[in-house]
């Protein structure tokens, strides 16, 4: 009994001389966020130990101090998002351990502005009545634009159409001078794996680290670096958006949250976004894109390195937040759903997206109203409040950047899947937003899919719709992206296929395979020499791809008057699994080809690990005359071997690329 006595006394002396130890804070200011209507705190930490700081407030010249919020250990700064416009508030801060208080800090004053008294308010955008500035537009310079061809789009430069065989870098392999050491060996695997095109950030802290001043040392070796080793570029703007937050921004953007006021949480907080209701944030970005591109366009208007733009990044907003609630986004929920919005909807009635068309519905239809009268009081509305604005902040972008430069341009999306908005970036361009990125931001040429799930082929479907050109800058990074462009460039048109961290496979301190060149370097080898017969092939309905997404995938698609059944040869994924994530076999690659009908009942299979089975549409089992094995090289077929006639099946080889002519007897 004694022994836990003495315990006791010890442990409560012990709180007791930690509660004497504590602090006041020092130095606490308090700034009003007149964008946002919150209030932003900072002080100077003065304690060693602590469990946190808590944050009172008191309304005018009251001096009845209420908590509003506590924060963690050591830190030193907090937002107030509970404040209201023209409210005036005293401050203060005390350090906590335990259940024990310490000292208040001194006091600090602020009076919040009322919505729409400065400059930084949020001002709606009033779109030009001149025509977007289109990436379909001939040029007779050769710079690069969009051409239609049938029912596919096509990237030309130089007056020749390019299929783009893509690699996306990672985010900070090659962001500020110091990584240029390693551009070249960078660009060195991306040449060795067959690539013509690699897609590079261009990261707006790096290029203007300080507001007014810009830094293009990046920008202009990777334009150099790219033409030495014969690469094609796709410029990926990071600015107000990566991956649905502003952590590319520059710090003197993400620092001054007063001018630069960021989207804030449904239960107060400032988000990871620059708010798209920030005039002053898309000016500076629009400022930098242009700059940017006026840059380029200066150094590159001949040489035609530079190919293509992404528009930000992953853009909306992410973290379990379904809209933004600073004060000016708030004051626009509120508001009515605009004229041009509404136009687009009516116009299109019946013939929307149907996530899209549902939510209208089941409003009544109404033609006019705010924007829950008009698509209902639920998460779902707001996705599309944060779209129609998001949309329309990267829009102002994109008609900046094609007045200085108009190159073709589009937009990528982190998609939603099976989640609500919130577990991924609401307000982004994913396919049920469609129409609202269409009718918001109609200068962005393309809306395109990052596609790291098993529903590879759904998700192209989903945006190849409409007048969508195809394009996909982002895939997974292992093995099945080595059969994923079969797919993508036979059966859905596309006009690229890059695939994440290019360089990661097998170069740098953790790749998974190292000293090795990523698979898809057989594919693209095969697909660079039969480019341009893929290419004359695109939007005639002449050419499928397929692509195994598990182990017992049966597809069958028609083609030239026959079906065309296609079953995997080897187990990949392990029973049940699929290539929605890392669950595959080690170093095994998935089935995939692309096959095209280039004559009367004749066929051209490219691919590796499936079976080809061909049916007559009539039911009649055709027999096959000629399977002829051979290579192309620029474009012209040179013959290797025959194989022996057999039942109409064609079986491709696991281990590797390969290229036969099939000639069937009906």
């Amino acid at each position: 009994m004694t022994l836990y006595i003495a315990v006791a006394i010890v442990a409560l002396a012990s709180t007791a001389r930690s509660a004497d130890s504590l602090n006041a804070p020092l130095r606490l200011t308090a700034a009003a966020n007149s964008g946002s209507g919150s209030v932003n705190l900072t002080w100077a930490q003065n304690n060693t130990r602590m469990s946190g700081y808590q944050i009172e407030r008191a309304a005018g010249q009251m001096t009845n101090f209420v908590s509003v919020g506590r924060t963690g250990p050591y830190t030193a700064g907090y937002s107030d998002s509970t404040a209201q416009a023209g409210k005036s508030y005293v401050y203060r801060v005390r350090a906590f351990l335990d259940d024990t208080l310490g000292p208040a800090s001194d006091e600090a004053r602020v009076t919040v502005p009322a919505l729409g008294s400065t400059k930084y308010a949020y001002k709606p955008f009033v779109p030009s009545t001149n025509p977007p500035i289109s990436g379909f537009r001939r040029s007779q310079d050769g710079r690069p634009y969009f051409r239609r061809q049938g029912t596919a789009t096509q990237l030309m430069v130089d007056g020749k159409p390019l299929l783009m065989l893509g690699g996306q870098l990672e985010n900070n392999t090659i962001s500020y001078p110091k990584d240029l050491n390693q551009l070249d060996a960078v660009l060195d695997i991306c040449q060795k794996q067959n690539q013509n095109l690699v897609e590079i950030p261009v990261q707006w802290r790096a290029l203007e680290p300080q507001e007014g001043k810009f830094d293009f040392t990046v920008v202009d070796a990777l334009i150099a670096g790219c033409r030495k080793h014969n690469l094609k570029l796709d410029i990926l703007w990071f600015g107000s958006w990566k991956n649905s937050e502003s952590y590319y921004a520059p710090g003197w953007l993400l620092n001054n949250t007063q001018r630069f006021f960021r989207a804030q949480k449904r239960k107060g907080g400032d988000h990871g976004m620059v708010s798209a209701f920030c005039e002053e944030a898309c000016q500076a970005d629009i400022r930098a894109f242009t700059t940017l591109l006026k840059h380029v366009h200066e150094i590159d208007r001949k040489e035609h390195t530079v190919v293509l733009v992404q528009v930000e990044n992953e853009t909306g907003m992410f973290a379990n937040e379904s809209r933004d609630m600073s004060g000016p986004a708030q004051a626009a929920f509120a508001g009515p759903v605009p004229d041009r919005l509404m136009s687009y909807l009516i116009a299109r009635k019946g013939k929307l997206r149907p996530h899209l068309e549902r939510l209208w519905a089941g409003q009544g239809y109404k033609a006019s109203g705010t924007w829950t009268e008009v698509f209902g009081p639920s998460i779902w509305t707001d996705e599309v409040f944060m779209a129609w604005h998001v949309a329309q902040y990267v829009e102002r972008v994109t008609i900046a950047g094609k007045a200085v430069y108009p190159l073709p341009m589009y937009a990528n999306a982190w998609l939603d899947g099976d989640g609500k908005p919130g577990d991924y970036p609401t307000g982004g361009p994913v396919a049920k937003m469609r129409d609202v990125w269409r009718v918001a931001a109609p200068s962005l040429d393309a809306l395109s899919p990052d596609i790291y799930g098993p529903d590879f082929q759904q998700v192209c479907t989903a945006f190849n719709v409409d007048d969508n050109p195809m394009l996909v800058p982002e895939a997974y990074y292992y093995e099945p992206s080595a059969v994923a462009p079969f797919y993508a460039f036979g059966d859905e048109d596309s006009m690229l296929f890059g695939s994440y961290y290019i360089e990661g496979y097998g170069w740098g301190p953790k790749a998974p395979n190292p000293g090795q060149l990523h698979p898809l370097k057989d594919t693209f080898a095969v697909l660079r020499e039969m480019a341009p017969l893929i290419l004359k092939h695109q939007g005639t309905h002449a050419m499928t791809g397929f692509f195994q997404v598990s182990d017992d995938d049966r597809f069958t698609k028609t083609l030239g008057g026959y079906n065309l059944e296609m079953t995997g040869t080897h187990d990949v994924y392990g029973r049940g699994r699929s290539a929605g994530g890392a669950i595959f076999l080690k170093g095994a690659v998935p089935g995939g080809a692309l096959v095209l009908a280039v004559g009367r009942d004749e066929f051209i299979i490219v691919g590796r690990g499936l079976n080809v089975s061909f049916t007559a549409t009539d039911g009649h089992k055709p027999r096959v005359i000629s399977a002829v094995e051979g290579h192309y090289l620029k474009n012209v077929w040179h013959r290797d071997g025959v194989r022996p006639l057999a039942e109409p099946t064609v079986k491709l080889a696991n281990d590797k690329v390969e290229v036969i002519r099939v000639k069937l007897k009906h």
